[in-house]
């Protein structure tokens, strides 16, 4: 709008005064203050299309509110990208005790809708890791040291 503007304003100047490099800084002009509104887009498509962590999302505080739910052990494998400019998307592990707690990934889903506007995710929940260890040291010692 402001570029034909600015355009028309040129034009009639070069009609009624001949002065035709008026049209030359005229398009200087306008290229000067299309450049920084370019600079934002561009960087803002390459962050989509590497799949960059949107501006303004801090993961640390996402994190610490998924892990703030009751029955979760641990988060990890936490991955957070932008779709579009304005959905975003996240994956993460959710470790609880059982591993089979579906009132969790509900629960988590509720959260990260709410208070971070995140809907497109996927979850998965997985069985606590260290009673896993703790199961495989008690085979192997009752099955190598029985007295």
């Amino acid at each position: 709008m402001l570029s034909s503007l600015g355009v028309i304003i040129a034009a009639l100047i070069i009609y009624y005064t001949h002065i035709t490099w008026i049209d030359s800084l005229v398009a200087v002009l306008i290229g000067l203050w299309v450049l920084p509104r370019t600079w934002v887009l561009l960087k803002e498509a390459i962050n989509i299309l590497l799949e960059g962590v949107p501006e303004g999302v801090d993961i640390k505080n996402i994190e610490i509110t998924m892990f703030s739910v009751d029955g979760i052990l641990e988060v990890h494998d936490l991955h957070i990208w932008a779709i579009t400019n304005d959905k975003i998307s996240l994956t993460a592990h959710l470790v609880t005790p059982t591993g089979n707690e579906e009132n969790i990934e509900a629960e988590v889903q509720k959260i990260l809708a709410e208070q971070f506007s995140i809907t497109h995710t996927m979850l998965q929940i997985e069985k606590n890791r260290a009673s896993n260890c703790i199961n495989i040291l008690r085979y192997f010692f009752i099955q190598h040291y029985q007295y």
